[in-house]
């Protein structure tokens, strides 16, 4: 009832922004989610799970093993080209996921899930993990490596950094006691920093202040670092449905204020999550189930009206 209600007033107060599907140049029949833009806005690099997938297996669902896609920019036709699979060693027969690209463009980090007898060898630490790709000098992606220090032996995945490198915000739905309680519930916001000598400290959890019983589902940190966009399913009294994407900002003291819906139509009753920003600060990305899309999850692109 918190949930109708909430729905119902949301949708009589839109937001300023408009939304429009990215159409079949990216989108497709399948699954399409997970959106990041590369360093100079030409590349838009996603996740898919559509049947051209390098495994080729079709799942109990009907859809394909995830990888990772990519589409470059037609400036001449304006508007973005065909979509295909990441050129390289990224992709596998098995689960490959864009999480987010690294703010100079150079890198991928990657959730991997693979098979129970192949994880002690490709995936040594648990059900589901955050990789790193580089991208070379021919324009192809590296094999990608295992991200040392902040994986466990539950699933972790939806990684992102700072724009500085020294921050990453993840998702994981690992257990345990951090700064005196334990974990908020399902899958929780994780945050790493880098040491002096390059490696990742210990993840932290973000705290209740974000964090719910619920599940928590995407993270994306704002280029200035205080402003955090998050897909939670936890707050009944201020949430459309399903998954709703929420804002929150940090102050100077490093607390996190009390969330805030980013309303509708960016949120509807159906599972709203993966939001993305953009480089020139009034559009962003996310992905979503609506009535009149191509499959069962699209990606749409969000415009903020001033």
């Amino acid at each position: 009832m918190l949930q109708c209600n909430f729905a119902l007033i949301t949708k009589e107060t839109p937001v300023s922004a408009n939304l429009e599907n990215l159409g079949d140049s990216v989108n497709s029949s399948f699954d399409d989610y997970h959106p990041s833009l590369s360093a100079d806005g030409k590349t838009f690099i996603f996740t898919s799970r559509r049947e051209d997938s390098k495994g080729g297996v079709q799942l109990d669902d009907g859809q394909y093993y995830e990888d990772v896609y990519e589409s470059k920019w037609n400036g001449l036709e304006d508007e973005w080209g065909e979509s295909k699979p990441v050129e390289g060693a990224l992709n596998t027969e098995e689960y490959d996921a864009n999480c987010s690209v690294s703010p100079d463009g150079q890198s991928i980090l990657v959730y991997r899930n693979v098979s129970s007898e192949n994880k002690k060898i490709i995936s040594p630490t648990g059900g589901g993990d955050i990789y790193l790709s580089k991208l070379g000098a021919t324009g192809r992606w590296s094999a990608p490596k295992l991200v040392d220090g902040v994986n466990s032996t539950a699933m972790d995945a939806g990684a992102c950094l700072s724009s500085d490198g020294s921050t990453m915000y993840f998702i994981s739905n690992r257990s345990g006691v951090v700064g005196g309680r334990g974990a908020q519930g399902g899958k929780d916001i994780w945050v790493s920093t880098k040491e002096e000598d390059g490696s990742w400290g210990k993840p932290k959890n973000i705290g209740a202040d974000i964090n719910t019983s619920g599940d928590e589902s995407s993270v994306f940190i704002h280029p200035n670092g205080k402003t955090l966009f998050f897909s939670s399913e936890g707050h009944p009294e201020k949430n459309m449905g399903g998954f709703d994407v929420f804002v929150s900002f940090r102050d100077d003291d490093n607390n996190w204020s009390n969330p805030v819906n980013m309303g509708y139509p960016i949120n509807t009753p159906d599972d709203d999550v993966y939001f993305y920003f953009g480089h020139n600060g009034w559009t962003g990305y996310t992905a979503s189930y609506r009535t009149g899309g191509m499959g069962e999850k699209d990606i749409y692109k969000i415009t903020f009206v001033p």
